[in-house]
């Protein structure tokens, strides 16, 4: 199983981006929904927010009234800390039993729109954000009923597209038609996710493979891959795609690795990486 979170600001274009994976063979979970779904009616969720909050972020048939909620957590920090303390576990608990749920092979995509803000990132095998200009993203939220004063708050909420761009493995423009991401996402599933899963499942090392697009330069995306490595075991880069680690660890086959003859190797046909060992 390959597990990757997707995130990127609001209006940038996460759910056609999930919708475009979906249609190419990715098993979705979205954490809005599991979100609705721990705050729904009858719910020890919606209880807590209730006693929370009071009633007046209901509605008259007894649901959780978000537009009301947004406006009081979108402009104070401690509200905003108090419903993450009531919500986040329960999304957590729900998302864990689905991704224990899929067969090996598959290849999940998290939605997750608060990934940076909650330091979830080092959970997943990749990281994706999809990125849009801002005119795009006021356009698209003005559509969605957001006056443009308040898509910049809860703008100013969440983390910046550079913030984003550091923990990221692939970004990705969402600026064009919803073809272009439609056969991007194509491109990525059928040339790196899929193959990568299978990587995985079968416990075999990658070729490097067909090069998919990707806003981050190579670079980049390797740094990104030290840093994660070097957040498990002290990595040194010492030759292209060789990085030198001070020891052995499971946690690198948790990330994406298999061992091989002095180390590992990555499992991910779009950046093969070897790891070699000291000890």
């Amino acid at each position: 199983m390959l597990l990757i979170g997707l995130s990127g600001g609001i209006g940038a274009g996460k759910s056609l981006a999930c919708e475009a994976f979906n249609r190419a063979g990715a098993e979705v979970i979205d954490s809005d929904l599991i979100a609705r779904e721990v705050v729904a009616v009858g719910t020890p969720g919606l209880t807590e927010i209730q006693l929370r909050f009071g009633h007046e972020i209901l509605n008259a048939d007894g649901s959780l009234n978000r537009t009301e909620l947004a406006k009081i957590v979108f402009t104070d920090e401690s509200a905003r800390a108090d419903l993450e303390h009531i919500t986040h576990p329960r999304i957590g608990r729900i998302f864990q039993e689905r991704v224990q749920q899929a067969s090996p092979g598959t290849v999940i995509v998290h939605d997750v729109p608060l990934l940076v803000e909650t330091g979830a990132q080092d959970r997943y095998q990749l990281i994706v954000i999809i990125e849009a200009s801002m005119e795009n993203r006021l356009q698209r939220l003005e559509k969605r009923g957001l006056s443009p004063d308040l898509a910049k708050t809860r703008m100013q909420n969440q983390a910046s597209d550079e913030e984003r761009r550091r923990v990221a493995d692939i970004v990705l423009n969402n600026d064009g038609p919803e073809s272009a991401i439609a056969s991007i996402a194509t491109e990525l599933m059928e040339h790196r996710f899929l193959p990568f899963a299978a990587h995985i499942a079968a416990g075999a090392a990658a070729q490097p493979g067909h090069h998919c697009p990707n806003e981050l330069s190579e670079e980049a995306a390797f740094e990104r891959i030290l840093e994660r490595v070097n957040a498990i075991s002290p990595a040194t880069h010492i030759a292209e795609n060789i990085i030198e680690i001070n020891n052995e660890d499971d946690a690198l086959l948790r990330m994406g690795f298999v061992r091989t003859l002095g180390g590992y190797t990555s499992c991910d046909p779009g950046r093969v990486v070897r790891l070699r060992t000291l000890q």
